[in-house]
């Protein structure tokens, strides 16, 4: 059975599959009768075709490219994403966030439920308080730093989380 392991990595290779394959009658019979399998595979290939090939972010996976960001090193930076990311890491290191939390904002870690909660509530509680508004507006780099993990959480993906009955 033809399965979605079966489309190739590049939309190079994919166009040369789905050529060689619309030559192969037989393959082009059970596409023509409805054959899912063979459906499956034409569909993926197409797509694949279609997404085209980022060869910067093929180059470096999502892991890789954080990695390469939190170096700071500008020369390996070819493209406005991973630059992008290089300022993102060298600002969020300037307020004084950890590293494990410069690595997982770039790598665009999901937060779960209670976390965006508490986080929700502690700003909308400190936002009441003049004092640390004040501080806030003022550039504290500890009232900066808190703001800032606060943006972070609030703009991240909240997990979905499977309930057991």
């Amino acid at each position: 059975m033809t399965d979605q392991a079966h489309i190739p990595e590049t939309a190079v290779a994919a166009s040369e599959k789905l050529a060689t394959l619309q030559a192969d009658k037989d393959w082009t019979g059970k596409l023509l009768a409805g054959d899912a399998a063979v459906t499956q595979e034409w569909n993926g290939l197409h797509e694949r075709v279609h997404r085209g090939d980022d060869e910067a972010k093929e180059a470096k996976s999502l892991a890789d490219r954080v990695a390469a960001a939190m170096t700071g090193d500008q020369r390996s930076l070819s493209d406005p994403e991973a630059k992008q990311m290089n300022s993102t890491a060298a600002m969020l290191r300037e307020l004084g966030i950890r590293d494990e939390v410069v690595t997982q904002t770039l790598s665009g870690r999901d937060v779960t439920q209670a976390e965006f909660d508490a986080v929700m509530n502690w700003q909308t509680r400190v936002m009441r308080s003049a004092e640390f508004t004040k501080r806030y507006l003022s550039g504290d780099p500890e009232a900066c730093q808190k703001m800032t993990l606060a943006a972070i959480v609030l703009s991240s993906n909240i997990k979905t989380e499977l309930r057991s009955s």
